[in-house]
């Protein structure tokens, strides 16, 4: 089967690197939604985004979600950069919050509040 004869499925979010699922041509309606389903439910993307502010600052969010995964960085590394744009005023606490609990691989996948542990939100299963 060439590339022409599947059937493709974008998921775009203002906070999210995107996530695409690619089906075989000729998947009935039921399987499709079936397929569509679990694919979602497995992407980690999908919780991450899930769990997003209000993104106001996008090309500085995705800029530094693509960066983190394409470099493999661990929780520490991002977190300490988003916390730094925090304090200079680029990113908004909402924003700082998401991306210093979700950020990398081994992130908590809970918000990591800069103001301090008590604002901090739930952990995401």
């Amino acid at each position: 089967m060439g590339a022409d004869d599947a059937l493709q499925v974008d998921l775009r979010h203002t906070a999210s690197l995107g996530v695409t699922c690619s089906f075989r041509s000729g998947i009935g309606a039921a399987d499709l939604v079936a397929a569509l389903d679990a694919h979602i439910s497995d992407a980690r993307e999908v919780s991450i985004v899930g769990d997003a502010p209000t993104i106001v600052h996008e090309t500085l969010i995705k800029g530094l979600r693509s960066r983190a995964q394409g470099f493999d960085r661990r929780a520490a590394e991002p977190r300490a950069v988003v916390l730094l744009l925090w304090q200079s005023g680029c990113l908004n606490h909402d924003e700082t919050a998401w991306l210093a609990g979700f950020v990398a691989p081994d992130a908590p996948m809970r918000a990591l509040s800069p103001a301090g542990p008590a604002t901090e939100g739930p952990v995401v299963e």
